[in-house]
């Protein structure tokens, strides 16, 4: 905990800053969730998929299951527990035991590392193709 230092302002305003401060964090971090929530599960249901693009889509599915196999464990858990557990890289970090910024690095990585795994099986598909 920080001294106080009376010079520099009174407790009062220090303490409506920190409130403040929190609340901003948590409207962000319910609207990162909700974000990540739509993304995983759109509130829009899609159509019925026909049988070629049910394959499309459990290939896609099995390219994303590999890719994710292919990360380092750090990168695996911090991305699932953001991602697929909601957390925030706060939070992450606090389960982990990690430095928040360790976390931020390894989720950044992991994803780069993932898009660039699905855009590669998407080239390699295409090469298929011809």
């Amino acid at each position: 905990m920080l001294a106080r230092e009376p010079n520099r302002g009174s407790l009062r305003s220090f303490l409506l800053v920190q409130v403040h401060r929190r609340s901003i964090n948590a409207v962000r971090s319910e609207s990162s969730r909700t974000r990540r929530e739509e993304i995983i599960e759109p509130t829009d249901h899609k159509p019925d998929l026909g049988f070629a693009d049910q394959i499309v889509e459990q290939v896609q599915m099995k390219s994303l299951m590999v890719s994710l196999a292919n990360l380092g464990e750090g990168e695996r858990l911090a991305i699932g527990l953001a991602h697929f557990h909601g957390h925030t890289y706060h939070e992450v970090a606090a389960i982990l035991d990690e430095a928040d910024g360790t976390v931020k690095s390894r989720i950044r990585t992991g994803l780069r590392k993932i898009t660039e795994a699905l855009e590669e099986s998407r080239l390699a598909e295409q090469d298929d193709h011809y």
